[in-house]
């Protein structure tokens, strides 16, 4: 009987460390994002509960600008300022 090769599946062997950290850190901030905005706070008395929506809009925004950042140096490109 001959004998089917099959491929290691190692997604985390060819990814540079840094990647690994663009991708965590922008994660970490869309995971801020949907938490504030899944929170109900209608019922709440704490001051800055009107405005924690401004919160939410940055972690979303810089959620996707690091992954976005992560894009570009995974294609060998980047930003330049």
């Amino acid at each position: 009987m001959k004998e089917i090769w099959i491929p290691e599946l190692n997604l985390l062997t060819n990814i540079p460390p840094v990647c690994l950290l663009y991708f965590f850190y922008g994660l970490a901030f869309l995971f801020l994002g949907v938490a504030i905005i899944v929170k109900d706070m209608r019922g709440s008395e704490l001051k800055l509960a009107n405005s924690l929506y401004l919160l939410a809009g940055f972690g979303f925004a810089h959620g996707a600008h690091e992954w976005l950042e992560l894009y570009l140096l995974l294609q060998g490109r980047h930003i330049s300022f």
